[in-house]
């Protein structure tokens, strides 16, 4: 598989809240960073593990997410996007929050994080998960209707 192919796999899975589309795509020693957590998971199982349980979580708080094919100085990445409303319990980092408002006057929250990756024998090897750089610097290639789909399915949970 080309990177791209593995990358629009990846998104399918986010898109679709499917851990188990990321199962044939992921190395078995594949490792997950993130700048906002401190452990790094490493393992297949492991990976598929967090993925499944996030997913359950964002399914649970009907919190939409979008995630989108991105370049970084023409370097395939993924640009994530999760939509919600501001409870207050979206941790202490309110620098990581935008606010966004649709044509009818209905306002929400929305944090962006951009993917790397890393490869290995055609599977990813490597993702990560960051808040620098600044995700609004990447040139993403539009899903502008399925963006305006997840802030319809929040604005229709809150009104």
């Amino acid at each position: 598989m080309r990177q791209i192919e593995l990358i629009e796999g990846y998104i399918l899975a986010w898109n679709t809240l499917n851990p188990a589309l990321l199962d044939p795509i992921l190395d078995d020693k594949v490792e997950y960073h993130s700048q906002m957590v401190l452990d790094v998971l490493k393992g297949k199982t492991a990976v598929l593990e967090y993925y499944g349980k996030m997913f359950e979580t964002i399914n649970k708080n009907n919190s939409p997410v979008i995630a989108e094919n991105a370049f970084l100085n023409n370097i395939p990445c993924t640009v994530l996007t999760q939509f919600f409303i501001d409870d207050g319990l979206n941790g202490n980092n309110t620098s990581l929050i935008k606010e966004g408002t649709t044509e009818c006057g209905f306002k929400y929250n929305y944090r962006d994080s951009v993917i790397l990756f890393e490869f290995k024998d055609e599977k990813i090897s490597k993702i990560n998960l960051c808040i620098t750089p600044n995700p609004s610097e990447i040139n993403k290639t539009a899903y502008t209707d399925l963006r305006n789909e997840k802030i319809k399915q929040l604005e229709n949970l809150y009104s």
